[in-house]
């Protein structure tokens, strides 16, 4: 589908490219934070309970994954 606009497709990288430098920045715990809830779509209950963290914790991993998030885009 990339060939149908080549315009969407530079985004794309860009964009994955600006993720993939994000995660060097993050913690193994806000990786996966970041890969399962924000990016994979698990949610906060089933991520803290396969992984053993407060729930509240999660929240606020994700907030500051947010706010981060929203500096670079």
């Amino acid at each position: 589908s990339w060939l149908a606009d080549p315009r969407d497709f530079v985004k794309e990288l860009e964009t994955q490219m600006l993720i993939d430098d994000f995660r060097l920045t993050l913690s193994e715990v806000e990786r996966k934070v970041l890969d399962d809830c924000l990016l994979d779509g698990t949610t906060v209950r089933e991520f803290s309970r396969v992984n053993g963290l407060p729930k509240s914790s999660v929240w606020d991993i994700i907030n500051s994954l947010r706010k981060n998030l929203k500096n670079i885009f």
